[in-house]
């Protein structure tokens, strides 16, 4: 809510006016519904129009708002920001901003909750596009990027990914000519860059976008779940905030591990989520393998783990029911442990269910797979 002009005036740019943002706050606890506001930020990838400094001023502004408008600093909302504009690569003028963001607003004495930027690494949405393993470690590598930055300006604030997407821009019709990223090859992408960020110390991540354009989680034209969506119901119910250190290595004959900016496979594993069954497996581990290649590989555990339940989302061979009438990456077909998922007749969205066990776990040529270990017996979970 910046307050502008038909061009620049005086004073031009800023500092904000807070006048919109009161009235529309103000009426909010007027109507007893600002228990329902968790947290505010200001501004939209600003970062070519204000500086850092000048932001972090704004900020001030909001600041001493919430602080007017809610004395009682218990029920205060806290305040999130910068959310510069899209990160494409680990470098880039963005990471600088932040840090002069996060080193005004610390002279402010501003307190802020949560540091936000936009990501887009720009997916082809072609088969090879989107089993490039040099573009997906672009999840991994601008994290590390952010995480350091803001670390070396800030100890303690949470990290959050403001909007993040396969693709940037663009505003499709809403039917199905366009859906270059709302197949199950996105999946692969998604589900790396959900264990990208947590493993680089991410507290959340705002997919963009649930809904609409062409590349959501859910058909804007029928309302029907996209691939993208079970990945990101089966990592809810899987993976729990705990990040566990993991790495694979390659085995038999002339085996050779590939660096982890080339390998065709992801490995990342969590303390297993506490919801996933009641009561909560203590020292349960969930590894999540994301496998980009073309053959399916094993992967070898302790003996020690016992049985292994898992959760294998792969593309469906066939092209019946996928919106884009294409099978395999290029369809919105998936299938968990062989099986289609598909709503049911009143709409509801089919249950994972319990994990196939079993003492030896493959995974799938271009697939996303969960391993649940219920005796693992981590010490950390």
């Amino acid at each position: 809510m910046r307050k502008t002009a038909a061009g620049p005036g005086p004073g031009f740019p800023g500092p904000w006016d807070p006048k919109n943002a009161r009235e529309i706050l103000q009426w909010t606890i007027d109507k007893q519904l600002d228990h329902l506001i968790f947290g505010l930020e200001l501004g939209n990838e600003q970062n070519g129009k204000y500086s850092g400094e000048k932001t972090a001023q704004d900020f001030s502004i909001l600041h001493k708002l919430t602080v007017e408008l809610w004395p009682d600093a218990t029920r205060r909302p806290v305040l999130f920001g910068p959310d510069p504009h899209s990160l494409h690569a680990p470098t880039g003028s963005q990471l600088a901003w932040i840090g002069a963001w996060l080193d005004g607003c610390k002279k402010l004495s501003v307190p802020i909750h949560g540091v936000t930027h936009h990501e887009y690494i720009e997916v082809d949405p072609t088969p090879s596009g989107f089993t490039s393993a040099s573009k997906l470690s672009l999840n991994g590598g601008i994290a590390a990027a952010i995480n350091k930055t803001v670390r070396a300006h800030n100890a303690e604030v949470a990290i959050f990914g403001g909007e993040i997407g396969p693709h940037n821009g663009g505003s499709p019709p809403c039917d199905h000519t366009s859906m270059r990223w709302a197949t199950f090859g996105d999946s692969l992408y998604y589900a790396d860059s959900l264990a990208a960020k947590a493993k680089n110390g991410y507290a959340g991540v705002c997919r963009q976008d649930y809904i609409g354009g062409d590349y959501g989680m859910v058909d804007c034209s029928t309302g029907m779940p996209l691939p993208d969506y079970y990945t990101a119901l089966l990592w809810t119910r899987l993976m729990g905030p705990t990040v566990l250190g993991v790495q694979a290595a390659a085995t038999g004959a002339g085996g050779k591990a590939q660096p982890a900016e080339t390998s065709t496979i992801r490995v990342y594993a969590h303390c297993t989520a506490a919801n996933f069954r009641k009561p909560a497996l203590k020292g349960a581990v969930t590894v999540l393998a994301i496998n980009l290649g073309s053959n399916a590989t094993q992967l070898h555990f302790s003996t020690s783990t016992g049985a292994v339940e898992q959760f294998v989302l792969t593309p469906s061979p066939d092209a019946e029911g996928s919106l884009t009438h294409q099978a395999g990456l290029m369809g919105t077909g998936v299938l968990l442990n062989g099986k289609l998922l598909a709503l049911g007749a009143d709409g509801s969205v089919p249950s994972t269910g319990d994990g196939a066990s079993s003492m030896t776990v493959t995974v799938p040529a271009t697939s996303v797979a969960f391993f649940v270990l219920p005796n693992a017996k981590h010490a950390d979970c």
